[in-house]
């Protein structure tokens, strides 16, 4: 299943990036965003359901759709793309040799650990954040998340039968 969703400014209203995503967090990730989009949502930003596709092609469809629109309408979209591809997209102007030119020999916090006030800071922001549910669809039981799905398999003799 697929979405497409919205992030609108809580100051004026507007709207300022267009996605579609496969997973549920997506939407309210702040992470593997651009610095343009961290700019737009610094002082406080909504996030909007649009619609729910069955394919990814559906949703790469609207989303288009929708940053067309919003474009139109004057919104000060952060998207880098004209929609659709997301990720998928190709990265123009070289930026994958840049990266990797950049990325070369980055050995930042490799091996270290988080000290435990680091760890409680952390745990402090995740508080109120919603974490996705999945229903096991044998035996009817919530599994906690994504990664617990494989561990319920094994434990619970659904072994040879196809994972969720």
């Amino acid at each position: 299943m697929f979405h497409t969703y919205i992030h609108r400014n809580n100051q004026d209203g507007k709207v300022f990036y267009v996605g579609m995503a496969s997973n549920y967090s997506r939407r309210f990730n702040k992470s593997m965003r651009s610095p343009e989009w961290h700019k737009a949502a610094e002082n406080g930003r909504s996030v909007e359901l649009v619609a729910y596709w069955s394919s990814k092609e559906e949703a790469a469809n609207h989303e288009k759709l929708l940053i067309s629109c919003f474009k139109d309408m004057g919104h000060p979209l952060v998207n880098k793309t004209n929609g659709g591809l997301g990720n998928d997209a190709p990265k123009l102007n070289g930026w994958a040799e840049n990266h990797s030119k950049n990325m070369m020999g980055n050995t930042f916090r490799r091996g270290i650990l988080h000290n435990n006030l680091a760890k409680k800071k952390m745990s402090e922001k995740r508080i109120g954040v919603i974490k996705p549910k999945f229903m096991c669809l044998d035996c009817g039981r919530v599994i906690g998340g994504h990664s617990n799905i494989e561990k319920h398999q094994k434990s619970t003799n659904h072994i040879g039968k196809e994972k969720l």
